[in-house]
């Protein structure tokens, strides 16, 4: 792992999605609804520093999406399942959601937040469009400005659903417990290497 790698443990907010799919399946999925000049799609060594920026006090934040949307793909350890980042705020889950929906796939959007975020937001929203009645779960607590709690759709194998009985809306959905549900998908988010990725990249843009 290169010395100034990119982890998790440097984001105060972090958003990332997971599509039950090949890398080579999502390219398929997502070729050719592209948009003439505005989008391209290129494959390569690409790294998170085309989307993200090391601030000087080590922590992480996103490059600007003023004029364009850039997206990297990359595929889990066990290539059965393909990573999606962006310098989108909450991840180009639109473009996440148009890729599971051409592949018949389904997909999981994660957002992590410190407590202490102005804006803070932890939540897990699932989507299985592998049949023609698509599947929905979204699970959240967030600063509205006051904390909120939602849910929607039935629990997934993996939830604790005890945690929603938590008498503080901050503790029924948080970090770790989001992590813990990584971690039960076979994504260990606080591995140093998660956001490095050793093979082919991905990478999505959109200008205007």
């Amino acid at each position: 792992m290169p010395a100034n790698a990119i982890r998790f443990s440097m984001f105060s907010s972090f958003t990332f999605s997971c599509l039950s799919c090949t890398l080579a399946s999502a390219k398929n999925a997502i070729e050719p609804t592209m948009e003439g000049d505005a989008d391209s799609l290129e494959a390569g060594r690409f790294t998170m520093d085309e989307i993200f920026l090391m601030n000087e006090d080590g922590r992480v934040s996103r490059r600007s999406a003023a004029s364009s949307c850039t997206a990297l793909l990359f595929e889990t350890a066990d290539k059965n399942k393909t990573i999606a980042v962006s310098n989108v705020t909450d991840g180009w889950v639109t473009l996440c959601n148009a890729i599971a929906f051409h592949a018949k796939t389904d997909l999981y959007t994660f957002s992590f937040s410190e407590e202490e975020d102005p804006d803070a937001r932890n939540a897990l929203e699932y989507r299985d469009y592998s049949s023609p009645q698509m599947k929905e779960r979204v699970v959240h607590a967030m600063k509205d400005p006051r904390w909120a709690f939602y849910e929607k759709g039935e629990p997934l194998y993996f939830e604790d659903v005890a945690n929603y009985k938590k008498r503080k809306i901050k503790d029924k959905v948080n970090k770790q417990i989001l992590v813990s549900y990584c971690n039960r998908l076979g994504l260990n988010v606080e591995d140093p290497d998660f956001l490095n990725p050793r093979g082919s990249v991905l990478r999505i843009q959109h200008s205007w």
